[in-house]
């Protein structure tokens, strides 16, 4: 076995964005990539699910805040990243 060619991919750096996710639709139309905060909290009681058919993963430089009613289904896949932002 041999590998033919890697590839590499660079999240898109956003740094200056903040971000407030809160309905499940702005979770479905989430636009990936390294934001300076990203806020979680939905605007109601319904909660915001990650779905088992959605991987989902949040990248902020500074900080994330995940606050209720949140709910990551099982096997569904979420992930939360603080990463430098290397614009």
């Amino acid at each position: 076995m041999f590998i033919d060619y890697i590839r590499v991919y660079q999240p898109i750096c956003d740094c200056e964005t903040n971000v407030l996710i809160d309905s499940q639709s702005d979770l479905n139309n989430y636009e990936p990539g390294v934001k300076r905060t990203v806020t979680i909290n939905s605007s109601s009681s319904t909660p915001i699910v990650v779905s088992s058919q959605n991987d989902v993963s949040i990248i902020a430089s500074e900080q994330i805040v995940i606050d209720k009613p949140f709910k990551v289904n099982t096997g569904a896949k979420f992930e939360a990243v603080i990463q430098k932002c290397s614009e």
